[in-house]
């Protein structure tokens, strides 16, 4: 068997004979590998071009929004702070519009205004906790928080170390929170019911379980060792074959160690990486002869560059999902991320964003003006706000089934 021209590595059936399984997989993960990589490049790339258009077209537009908001919220931090002709609920709207907004800032906000809108959102969530019965801080362990609405003689400290705290969230009402409570310490206290009404048993049953399961564990990590040492001798032995041929202070011709030198800069790179890759590319490069000796590898090889292949795919894919949230692109991932798999519409983006500031702008201009035209644009924000709730409330809650 002997691999394909075009590429050194994939291997092809020879003439009377077929791939092994081994080998079909080896060439799968091959192009596999090889494909991730290129996604990754045009990823990256495409990221590069966004973030271009990004700074040139809807930056500057987004800073205008940006300080039209600030602007308009600290505005109306001033009547909730001092409850200029506010009506009964109108405050508390206000103190929902202010925090909601607040999220729609830039994340680095340098202006002069920051430091009061700061003072002002630190407020509005103080006023919220005490609405709430918060308190200053949130309780720290299980037994705080179910003592807030449980009277404490009742709750039971053993129950409380064993009860599932993924089960209680924040948007739970105390009803929910005690019933929850009351769910999951019936469902313990029934299963200690049954240990004890035959210790015995259950004991006994419990260690028999317990060894099985240690034995599994133990030999599943005795095997998983074993196959972690034999990739990273595997990996060791081709760096080891590779420096010894390529190493620039073992040649002496200039030209030669020039090569060399770049060479062995991408083997250590290689190895550094585990990239299983790049190394048998190199040497089968630089070390093999006979192109048949790719193909000539024993199964029990291949399961070993087989292992070493699926961990850098598995890394492969997690970087490509995760290039959109890298730092230098935090500024545009929420944008790619709305219109993917398209392309953001930068221009229309920057034309909202312009036309989203006008409107704050000429909105804090009225809440500037006379008593009267302030408290009718003050009731217009209210009211829209109070739509656009009601609306993304209708669409979580709908269901086509």
């Amino acid at each position: 068997m002997r691999p394909k021209a075009s590429h050194p590595l994939i291997l092809s059936p020879g003439p009377n004979s077929l791939l092994s399984p081994a080998q079909r997989r080896f060439n799968k993960l091959l192009k596999e590998l090889e494909s991730l990589r290129e996604s990754i490049a045009k990823r990256t790339l495409s990221l590069e071009n966004d973030l271009k258009d990004y700074a040139s077209l809807l930056a500057p537009s987004e800073r205008l929004e940006n300080e039209a908001r600030v602007h308009l919220l600290l505005k109306l931090g001033e009547f909730w702070t001092e409850q200029s002709f506010l009506k009964k609920g109108q405050r508390t709207k206000i103190r929902e519009l202010i925090l909601e907004q607040k999220d729609l800032l830039l994340p680095a906000h340098g202006s002069s205004s920051e430091s009061p809108l700061h003072d002002l959102i630190q407020a509005l969530m103080e006023d919220w906790k005490q609405e709430e019965g918060l308190g200053d801080e949130a309780p720290d362990s299980m037994q705080e928080l179910f003592s807030s609405f449980l009277d404490p003689d009742l709750l039971d400290p053993f129950l409380l170390s064993k009860l599932d705290p993924t089960q209680f969230t924040d948007d739970m009402s105390p009803k929910e929170l005690a019933e929850e409570y009351k769910r999951q310490a019936e469902a313990l206290a029934d299963g200690m019911a049954d240990d004890m009404a035959d210790p015995q048993h259950n004991r006994a049953a419990q260690a028999k379980h317990n060894t099985k399961q240690n034995r599994r564990e133990q030999k599943a990590a005795q095997k998983e060792a074993e196959l972690a040492e034999s990739k990273d001798r595997t990996l060791a032995t081709i760096y080891k074959q590779l420096a010894k041929v390529l190493h620039p202070d073992l040649e002496r011709d200039p030209q030669r160690q020039s090569e060399k030198l770049r060479l062995m800069q991408q083997v250590t790179e290689a190895y550094a990486n585990k990239d299983l890759f790049s190394l048998l590319k190199l040497e089968v490069e630089h070390l093999r002869k006979d192109e048949g000796d790719v193909a000539t590898l024993t199964n029990e090889k291949l399961n070993i560059y087989t292992a070493v292949l699926c961990e850098q795919i598995d890394l492969l894919r997690h970087e490509h999902e995760s290039v959109v949230y890298q730092p230098r692109f935090s500024c545009i991932s929420r944008y790619v991320l709305a219109f993917y798999p398209r392309k953001p519409l930068w221009k229309e983006l920057a034309l909202q964003a312009r036309l989203n500031g006008c409107d704050m702008s000429r909105s804090f201009e009225a809440l500037c003006a006379s008593p009267s035209e302030a408290r009718k644009e003050l009731r217009a924000m209210l009211k829209s706000f109070d739509e656009a709730l009601k609306a993304r409330e209708a669409y979580e809650n709908f269901s086509p089934f």
